[in-house]
């Protein structure tokens, strides 16, 4: 986004010099036959050294100082040929302004030159310099332009050439988190028998702490609880049985 808004200013700069350069072409094509036409009649946006050339050869042709008459003689038309030269570079100019910075310099150089001619006519020509303030305002105004734009132009073409900004890839999508490996609850203990059913719903088969070397008895003490193994000893013998006949008790085994 700040690339387009710089790229927008230099060309607005570059847009701003090509347009004072058109305006210095129309305008004093519209003076010097406002001249010829015997008018004293002036528009500003003048390149001055044409139409000042022009009007010192109405002076010379006709002999009056305020480059009126009827006669347009040798040096009207050699000062008309020397300001059609002049406006010849001009156009080409403007022509070729906006695809060669040479002649975007020479447009400015040139009216750089006018200026000064404008300030040496105001000087040595003119007894009253006030009537070409407002020339000379306009004069300044056009060279910014054209000076503007030159110094744009290096830039705007930089930036115009320079490879397009990829742009950002898009974020990859989150994995998916990996279900959780199966962990006992916390009451389950390992090596333990399993109890059916499970005590609450949706929960893993606990066991119930064993003990070895127990025999197993029937049935549960409580439901829903696994066989359990009493205390025993191993490798006790049965209690003895005492009988009244122990000649019985020799002859059969002893039954619990």
């Amino acid at each position: 986004m700040q690339g387009q808004e710089k790229l927008r200013k230099l060309e607005q700069r570059v847009d701003g010099g090509f347009i004072a350069l058109i305006a210095v072409l129309i305008f004093t094509v519209i003076n010097l036959g406002i001249m010829l036409a015997n008018s004293t009649f002036y528009f500003l946006f003048s390149a001055a050294v044409p139409y000042y050339l022009t009007w010192l050869g109405r002076i010379m042709d006709n002999g009056t100082m305020d480059g009126t008459g009827e006669i347009i003689g040798t040096y009207t038309n050699t000062a008309l040929v020397m300001a059609g030269v002049i406006l010849a570079v001009y156009l080409l100019c403007a022509i070729f302004y906006k695809k060669s910075r040479f002649w975007m310099a020479l447009a400015a150089i040139l009216f750089l030159v006018d200026t000064l001619g404008l300030a040496a006519v105001a000087v040595f020509l003119l007894e009253d310099a006030s009537g070409v303030i407002l020339d000379a305002v306009f004069h300044f105004w056009a060279l910014w332009q054209l000076f503007s734009a030159l110094f744009a132009a290096g830039p705007l073409r930089r930036l115009r050439n320079a490879p397009p900004v990829p742009a950002p890839a898009p974020a990859p999508a989150p994995a998916p988190a990996p279900a959780p490996a199966w962990q006992p609850t916390q009451d389950a203990q390992p090596n333990q028998p399993w109890t059916y059913p499970p005590a609450q719903p949706n929960q893993p088969w606990t066991s119930l702490p064993a003990q070895q070397d127990q025999p197993w008895t029937y049935p549960p003490a409580q439901p829903n609880q696994p066989w359990a193994n009493p205390p025993g000893q191993p490798d006790q013998t049965p209690p003895q049985r005492h009988s009244t006949t122990p000649e019985l008790d020799e002859q059969k085994p002893w039954q619990p």
